[in-house]
């Protein structure tokens, strides 16, 4: 009896791949988020950094989240529990789905968020520098003063995750003094791997024309960006609260499905 009910239990838990990937990402996602909802609070010393660490994080996230759905379509995932009602399984798939929605649609929007500035040393970026100095990514604390006026989006989405692009940087820009303002910083993911900017949105301020468009589309990123990471938030609250009813109100083995709480044989 013993023997068979630790055999059931292994046959419906996750692979060993499947476990690592989940909680690589969770653990991803959370830390993500409680970065992004503080960082602008800190001064550009500290801000830049944290900014770096928020990026690497949900690129990261990003990648992840591709290898966790090739293995999902090339790995057959366990059972459901057969103790769930019907309506608690419609939840929990819609809860999946919008999950994965989130892992690769956060990603996809701050990578935009980041790309929509101008090139160092184009039209763009002078014009950027004579109209809205205080958005230009990566600046050194006090190498330039705002415009009176003009608005920034810490102040447009105060404290909302992707209000970091006051500290966004680009590739290594142009001197100072062919652009009118400072050289950018580079962003790296975890300090050694290349990133680029998404070309498209990047070139749309390569012209002076261009940068008011590009600094709209900008905010709408912005805005994107931080309503999902408010829906994320209850997405995750919901998926979580579910767990925890199925292991400890229904007495069901949920978390050792994925790992916790027994070593797991299945590779």
């Amino acid at each position: 009896m013993a023997a068979t009910a630790e055999k059931t239990t292994d046959r419906s838990r996750y692979s060993r791949v499947a476990i690592i990937l989940h909680w690589a990402i969770a653990g991803l996602i959370i830390f993500n988020l409680a970065i992004g909802f503080v960082m602008e609070g800190f001064p550009p010393p500290v801000r830049f950094p944290m900014v770096l660490v928020h990026v690497s994080s949900g690129m990261t996230v990003l990648a992840l989240t591709v290898v966790r759905l090739i293995w999902w379509m090339t790995h057959e995932p366990p059972p459901h529990l057969v103790s769930l009602k019907f309506w608690e399984h419609r939840l929990a798939r819609t809860a999946h789905v919008l999950l994965y929605v989130a892992m690769v649609g956060m990603p996809l929007t701050g990578w935009a968020i980041v790309s929509a500035h101008p090139r160092p040393g184009s039209a763009g970026a002078a014009e950027q520098a004579r109209v809205r100095p205080n958005t230009i990514p990566g600046r050194p604390a006090g190498a330039s003063q705002p415009v009176p006026g003009a608005p920034t989006v810490a102040q447009a989405t105060p404290g909302a995750p992707g209000a970091e692009t006051t500290a966004m940087s680009g590739a290594p820009g142009a001197p100072a003094a062919a652009t009118g303002a400072p050289p950018r910083r580079e962003i790296k993911l975890w300090g050694f791997i290349p990133f680029s900017s998404i070309k498209p949105v990047q070139d749309i301020g390569e012209t002076a024309g261009g940068y008011e468009p590009q600094h709209e589309l900008h905010e709408e990123f912005v805005g994107w960006h931080s309503i999902g990471a408010y829906l994320l938030l209850l997405v995750l609250g919901m998926h979580i609260a579910g767990a925890l009813k199925h292991q400890y109100i229904d007495k069901e083995p949920e978390l050792q499905r994925m790992g916790v709480g027994g070593r797991d044989k299945k590779v």
